[in-house]
Order: C-alpha cells, then structure tokens, then sequence
C-alpha cells in the first residue's frame, strides 16, 4: 500500500516545530524525497547562523526528532524519479527542478503533495492533489 502523502520540507519541517515527536501520527503514512532531508536540514541550519532562532543544541534536537520521526516514511530515491518528467514541469510552471521533483513524485505515485510553500503549492495544484500541514 502506499502512503496517501508526500511531505516536502516545509511542510515536514513545519508539523515537527509545531508538534514536536507528537508529529508521528499525520507524517507516519507519508513518504518523501531523500533530497527532503537535506532540505530540512539547510532550513535547520538557517534557524541557527542566519535567522538565529535556535542554538545549536536546539538545532541537534530537532534534527533527532526529525531523523526518529522520518525513519518510519517511506523514502523516495533519486533512482525513482522521472527525470524528463521533473525537468517538463520545472520548464512549464518556472519551478526549480528540485520543487518539480516533489510534483512528479506525487503524480506518478498517485500522492497528496503537502507543501507549506505558496508558490509550489499553486503550481502543483495544476498536476496533484496538494494540502498544507495546517490541514492535516
């Protein structure tokens, strides 16, 4: 069976903030990109040197949580991606190729995209089903 959701970073990163390990229940049927930890991690990062919203032991704790909460996803690889695919809809909706590679992999496995990120959110809709984490 697959997860009815894929989560992107925002939307990921912003239902940990908001509900600490209490997250697990509306991500644990979901699935993401790999690419999504690397995202969520460069946001974690901004939290600490650039926006300076969280110290380091904050950061280390939230990145915990995280690697906890995701290990029970299912992980979409750059193996399972359809790369002519991604690059047709970063061209058509002027997207980066990496937020088209959230919209492709909710097309082709048939997923809700949940996305916190105005702009995806509206370009996606054009191609998925797509939420936000405040819905869920």
């Amino acid at each position: 069976m697959k997860p009815p959701r894929l989560f992107d970073a925002s939307a990921l990163l912003n239902l940990i903030l908001a509900k600490g390990g209490e997250a697990l229940e509306p991500i644990a049927d979901g699935g993401l990109l790999d690419l999504t930890l690397y995202e969520v991690g460069n946001s974690v990062w901004k939290l600490v040197n650039v926006r300076r919203r969280l110290s380091l032991k904050e950061a280390q704790d939230l990145l915990s949580l995280v690697e906890k909460l995701t290990a029970r996803m299912m992980m979409v690889t750059y193996s399972g991606l359809r790369l002519l695919e991604t690059l047709q809809i970063a061209v058509d909706e002027s997207m980066t190729f990496y937020d088209a590679a959230y919209v492709e992999a909710a097309r082709s496995l048939k997923l809700t995209l949940v996305t916190d990120d105005k702009r995806l959110h509206r370009a996606a809709s054009k191609h998925v089903d797509v939420t936000s984490s405040d819905a869920i």
